[in-house]
């Protein structure tokens, strides 16, 4: 019923501003599209004009067309006005604005910043490299090729992808990431919507760049929509060992229609499925059963049976299933009672840990990567934050002396070093990175690191 409304909802609000032909209607609740849309209009003007409190015109069609996307029980429909329509903008295109505060005259025009796709890449031991992709915005394709070829000019054997917290973003962007590590031909992922224009299947145009680079992928919770079809398409064709936690299970597609200047709307317009079939898509709370058509039934998929190119079980319907679970080595009592400690001042306690950094940095200590932080480095943390105004009861402070090494030692190593330095001294505290470091240090060929995971 709200749908009907809704509908009703937006033909009034588009004829209302485009023409009169309302006018030439009566107003009907069992009448045809046509007269209920003048029934919504004719109510409105009522409001406006007799209601109890002054409404506004304006007010009243925003809060309609709102109105409108919620019934449609779609979790991902988004009426994108304003900000939200700038921060979605600045998520799929990779800019952010910029205010460059640096001139006498005070700030400048707003400008545009590229924030690179590829947040982090090292070269780790054993010629393993390490590739963070944060998010699968525009050109995240060629930024990943670059680094790949970067890496395997320094000597890189195989590669982990690290798409642990990314939220995703362009689905075409997605399929051009696989399609780097894919033979010509494979299909990487296929989309089915209500029109054609929302169906298409998307296959490697290229051959692999790598075809012999041994691949993991860690991912978590936190891995979603593009980035869990780059894990997907992966894993379907045996390209790559994926590790980690399963992932969030966002199988569906979202089209944005530019309606004017900063408004959009953020629709549902398709489901995806894997090389394999299979769909990834985690039945969510709030779907109803007027959404159900468009989304894969969870028990229903569960009872299909999908299996990768060399014939391996596949499970569906939940996110994407790690060949190798393992989770992140968790908080202990006494370190999550320093945070407490911290509490909102967090960001003034990363403001301290990068200060001292710097002044480290600056008398050229310590002087190599491989540094240990001492009791003393600690201790100075500790001064520091006092005279911040962030007082840690001794006791605490002391009981969280590990985590405070670790959190010391990746400050100084990013300024002292390079953000290379840093991503090398966290893959030693990563239980996740460490297990796929170990397969593929054992991994000859691009196959081998997924059969090393059966093994396991």
């Amino acid at each position: 019923m709200k749908k009907r409304v809704g509908a009703m909802a937006l033909v009034a609000i588009l004829s209302f501003l485009t023409g009169g032909w309302l006018l030439r209607r009566e107003a009907s609740a069992e009448g045809d599209l046509y007269q209920r849309a003048r029934l919504f209009e004719d109510v409105l003007s009522t409001i406006q004009k007799h209601y109890v409190d002054s409404t506004s015109a304006p007010e009243l069609y925003r809060e309609a067309t709102e109105q409108l996307v919620t019934s449609l029980h779609d979790p991902y429909a988004e009426l994108l006005t304003g900000d939200s329509y700038r921060q979605y903008r600045e998520q799929v295109t990779g800019t952010r604005r910029s205010v460059s505060t640096g001139s006498l005259l005070g700030p400048t025009e707003p400008g545009e910043v590229r924030v690179p796709a590829v947040s982090a890449a090292a070269l780790l031991p054993h010629g393993v490299g390490y590739l963070a992709l944060h998010a699968i915005s525009q050109d995240a394709a060629d930024e990943v090729a670059r680094t790949v070829s970067t890496l395997r000019s320094q000597g890189m054997r195989s590669l982990v992808i690290d798409l642990r917290y990314d939220p995703g973003g362009l689905i075409s962007e997605g399929a051009a990431v696989a399609d780097l590590f894919l033979d010509r031909g494979d299909t990487i992922a296929v989309t089915r919507g209500r029109t054609p224009e929302h169906s298409k299947s998307y296959i490697d145009r290229e051959a692999q760049r790598w075809p012999d680079l041994p691949v993991a992928v860690l991912v978590n919770r936190g891995t979603a929509s593009a980035a869990e079809l780059i894990t997907t398409a992966l894993q379907d064709h045996d390209r790559a060992a994926i590790i980690g936690m399963p992932t969030y299970g966002k199988g569906v597609v979202q089209t944005t229609f530019k309606l004017g200047d900063d408004v959009a709307l953020k629709l549902t317009t398709a489901r995806w499925y894997g090389p394999s079939g299979r769909s990834i898509q985690r039945p969510l709370p709030a779907m109803t059963a007027e959404w159900a058509p468009l989304i894969v039934q969870g028990d229903s998929l569960r009872a299909l049976r999908f299996r990768s190119s060399a014939g391996r079980p596949l499970a569906s319907a939940q996110g994407v299933v790690p060949d190798i679970s393992i989770k992140q080595t968790a908080l202990t009592d006494r370190e999550r009672d320093f945070l407490s400690a911290i509490g909102n001042d967090m960001a003034l306690y990363h403001e301290v840990l990068t200060g001292y950094a710097k002044l480290l940095k600056a008398s050229h200590r310590p002087a190599a990567e491989g540094f240990t932080v001492t009791p003393e480095m600690r201790d100075e943390v500790r001064a520091r934050l006092a005279r911040g105004g962030i007082r840690v009861p001794d006791d605490v402070f002391d009981g969280a002396s590990d985590y405070l090494d670790q959190e010391i030692g990746y400050a100084v190593a990013r300024e002292a070093f390079g953000v290379a330095a840093e991503t090398r001294r966290r893959a030693r505290d990563d239980r996740q990175l460490a297990t796929a470091e170990a397969i593929l240090v054992r991994a000859h060929g691009a196959g081998a690191a997924v059969a090393l995971t059966a093994a396991r």
